[in-house]
């Protein structure tokens, strides 16, 4: 075939799920054949525990049609040209015969999604506008299994969430975020809060921070009563049930994370807010819905 699509998979499950959709987006584009290269987690750098700080994660979901590209044919795709670098600049000759990578992982770029013939593309993909024609298509490709028989724990949480009503899901990314500096400020979370307050009757908190339940319980002010969940109901095997939680709730807060980003995105209610920080990172927007509702992140 001459027109085959392979898509590399990066990241945690959020950006794979913005990787997959842009395949998809893809294939329905071109009707190429599509693969995806899970060669990134192969290379990935072992912790202290001797696991990969990354995973494919995508195999959770119920629905998704994923083939994977063999190694010898990402190896052919990813080859370079024999010519120096400034060679091929001097000339215009492509110093990849196949392999394009995303100049912004923000931005909507239609050429990625107009390239024909065959290529090995990387990139994030984190604009809605690359799913606007399948976002049902995606809820149905990302579901996610059922609460497993013996977690009486997340069985009885999702059932609170679900019945609680005005819900709202905070989701705080601390970890790595705080390391680099790309935490987002405790007001940012109050004028969320009060946003919504001020628009639907009683709303009901819920605080998502796994990573950092220390500060949650000690030092975060929202502002409002909360209630912190996730706290223990995620493991190596079942991490994706914050999401369903999340996915749960009505309304939605969210960080500057593909992971509450796909939470907020791919819930169900009518009129949804959903309050999303900005600048979200390095400056960037374009990630954020069109119909979201953007709060100062550092206010």
């Amino acid at each position: 075939m001459d027109n085959i699509k392979i898509v590399k998979l990066m990241g945690g499950i959020g950006n794979q799920m913005f990787e997959y959709a842009f395949g998809l987006a893809l294939q329905k584009n071109q009707n190429c054949k599509l693969l995806f290269d899970t060669s990134y987690f192969d290379e990935m750098v072992a912790d202290k525990n001797g696991l990969p700080s990354r995973f494919y994660e995508l195999g959770i979901f119920q629905n998704l049609n994923i083939e994977f590209a063999p190694k010898k044919l990402v190896k052919e795709f990813e080859k370079k040209s024999p010519l120096p670098k400034f060679l091929c600049s001097l000339l215009g000759v492509p110093r990849y015969k196949y392999f394009v990578r995303e100049k912004n992982a923000f931005k909507y770029d239609k050429k990625l999604l107009d390239k024909r013939g065959n290529t090995l593309i990387e990139g994030y993909f984190q604009n809605e506008k690359y799913y606007s024609d399948i976002k049902d298509e995606l809820k149905h490709c990302f579901e996610l299994p059922s609460i497993m028989e013996n977690d009486v724990y997340n069985q009885n949480l999702f059932e609170k969430i679900k019945s609680t009503k005005n819900s709202v899901f905070v989701h705080l990314r601390r970890s790595e975020y705080v390391n680099l500096g790309m935490d987002i400020s405790e007001n940012y979370y109050k004028h969320a809060a009060k946003y919504i307050a001020e628009r639907i009757k009683n709303p009901k908190f819920f605080v998502f921070c796994a990573e950092d339940v220390d500060y949650v319980k000690n030092k975060f002010d929202l502002g409002f009563d909360f209630e912190l969940v996730g706290e223990q109901n995620t493991t190596r095997e079942n991490f994706y049930e914050n999401m369903r939680m999340m996915m749960a709730c009505e309304h939605a807060i969210i960080a500057n994370s593909s992971y509450s980003w796909w939470a907020a995105y791919l819930s169900d209610f009518d009129g949804k807010i959903v309050v999303a920080p900005t600048p979200w990172i390095n400056g960037q927007d374009d990630v954020i819905c069109h119909n979201w509702v953007k709060i100062k992140s550092q206010c």
